[in-house]
């Protein structure tokens, strides 16, 4: 090694310390225990503190020897590495140490052209921050690999040895995963999620917003189709940030019973799609949290929204939180008389649809935190948790929310059973609802749960099959399913087979020799944990 590069290498703890590695920002949208999550939506690692040294100025071709200097964090496991690199002919092997626990593994190399770096990563690391079907720890190996590309600046500060530091402070490395799964991770380029966010107003005035096309309903008894609108309470009403120059729009069914007192609620209102050109998907939309009380109609609320400024391309996340308001009430309420489908001590008066609409209201309120993020953080998928992915690879299994079989014993030499069956597959993605009839024999006979009731949207569940054991008491369900909520085009399929053992059956005689069994009222929920499951790209 050159005399200049082991000078320049033995300085690498006083030139990167520990509080460097707080620079690295960029998942504070995401909660520190996510490890699970971001690994398949953000495989991704956070470059800062480049710093190349070296005797002469970096060229077209390389020449010349220099030491590099980086600071590497995971984004997924929030654990980062001091990373040194001796460079010959402008490329490097580099040397890494862990700044904190964590059984990582990585790979790091550097290679400088042309006032250019590129960097290298190739990682391996492990998650258990989610819980398995035995409540124990789901512990899951990925591996992700990338590179990104950035400019070299002059470092003025850095004295008599000649310095370049990397332009922008931070870069992203933009990491496609290998294992458990491959998957390419679909981030947003260009400026359409941020539609608003460069106003000027956006992250230096005090928050003002307009509340309008504010609609209430509340409905006392059930109807379905064309009889009439569902029992409960319902809230629709539109919040414009002047300053964002940006929208939430809220169509809820709260849920609330109509005949008891109301109660305060909380809801999650996501961004009016209709002000943006593109989807809002990524983390430049709003995020909103509405407080609303049915009882007199007050409503506050506290939102995140994204700025970017036009010059530094620095993104900013600004939270606020909004004063109480009251909106003006018109209400109706109308009665809609008799009716069949009253239920037992119901009466013409308790069957009331009230109808509130309200006048626009402007309100402001104050800003709690303005953040800081990188450039970068603009094109990141939106921070989700859970998902038929992620609960695929940790919690494979199946919630059964109504059975019951009706037997029909007519035929001696063919006993027969229909089975009514409902089931709420992986990642909540499908629901089932199947009535199918299969012969009761020993071994018990496969029966098809994709019948015509069984709703299967996008094609995303190509095979199920169900078992049921009278003997045993026991049913088995088999299916092969798609998760298409990660990743870019590249969709995993999942194959597994679950059993559960049902509670007692209750049977009663009904006419033409049939039988009638339930399992308790109204009807268990259970879960069938998958077993040997298996998954594959498709």
């Amino acid at each position: 090694m050159a005399p200049l590069l082991a000078i320049l290498l033995s300085l690498f703890a006083f030139l990167i310390s520990p509080s460097l590695a707080e620079d690295s920002v960029g998942t504070s949208l995401w909660s520190s225990t996510a490890c699970t999550d971001k690994s398949v939506t953000i495989p991704s690692w956070i470059v800062a503190n480049f710093s190349l040294r070296a005797a002469i100025t970096p060229t077209d071709n390389g020449n010349g020897n220099a030491v590099a200097f980086l600071i590497l964090t995971n984004r997924a496991t929030d654990l980062s590495w001091y990373v040194s690199c001796s460079l010959v002919q402008g490329q490097g092997s580099c040397k890494t140490t862990k700044t904190s626990g964590g059984d990582l593994s990585v790979a790091v190399s550097v290679n400088v052209v042309n006032k250019t770096a590129q960097v290298f990563a190739n990682e391996t690391w492990t998650c258990n921050d989610k819980l398995n079907l035995d409540k124990k720890p789901a512990v899951i190996e990925f591996k992700a690999h990338g590179s990104t590309s950035f400019g070299l600046i002059s470092d003025p500060s850095s004295g008599r040895v000649p310095a370049w530091k990397g332009n922008p402070e931070l870069s992203l490395i933009k990491g496609s995963l290998t294992s458990p799964v491959q998957l390419e991770v679909s981030y947003y380029i260009g400026p359409g999620q941020m539609t608003a966010s460069n106003s000027p107003t956006c992250a230096t005035s005090p928050p003002l917003w307009r509340f309008e096309e504010i609609d209430y309903w509340n409905n006392t008894v059930s109807r379905s189709g064309f009889f009439g609108p569902t029992r409960g309470t319902g809230l629709n009403l539109k919040i414009v940030n002047t300053r964002a120059d940006n929208s939430a729009k809220c169509d809820a069914y709260l849920n609330l019973d109509p005949f008891e007192p109301p109660s305060p609620t909380t809801l999650q209102v996501a961004e009016d799609p209709h002000l943006s050109w593109q989807p809002p998907r990524g983390p430049g939309t709003l995020a909103t949290d509405l407080f609303f009380d049915p009882y007199d109609y007050t409503m506050r609320m506290n939102q995140t929204w994204y700025c970017r400024d036009p010059i530094t391309v620095e993104v900013t996340a600004v939270t606020a939180t909004s004063a109480s308001l009251r909106p003006v009430m018109n209400c109706t309420t109308v009665n809609y008389g008799p009716a069949p489908w009253y239920g037992p001590g119901q009466t013409p008066s308790d069957d009331l649809r009230t109808h509130c609409t309200g006048s626009s209201v402007v309100v402001d309120g104050s800003i709690s935190t303005v953040e800081r993020l990188p450039a970068f953080s603009i094109e990141d998928p939106r921070p989700e948790y859970g998902g038929c992915l992620v609960d695929s690879l940790t919690v494979p299994s199946w919630s059964i929310q109504e059975i019951s079989l009706s037997l029909n014993e007519s035929n001696v030499k063919e006993k027969t059973a229909t089975i009514y069956l409902g089931i709420l597959t992986v990642g909540r993605n499908y629901i089932g609802r199947i009535t199918e009839t299969f012969n009761l024999t020993d071994p018990p006979s496969w029966g098809s749960c994709m019948g015509s009731q069984f709703q299967n949207p996008w094609g995303l569940l190509p095979s199920c099959q169900f078992q049921y054991d009278m003997e045993l008491n026991r049913l088995t369900i088999h299916e092969q399913w798609i998760c298409d909520d990660k990743g870019n085009g590249r969709n995993i399929q999942f194959n597994g087979t679950g059993t559960v053992t049902l509670p007692p059956r209750h049977c009663t005689p009904t006419t033409n020799s049939s039988i009638t069994c339930d399992f308790g009222s109204p009807g268990p929920i259970l879960i069938a944990p998958s077993g040997n499951v298996t998954y594959w790209n498709v």
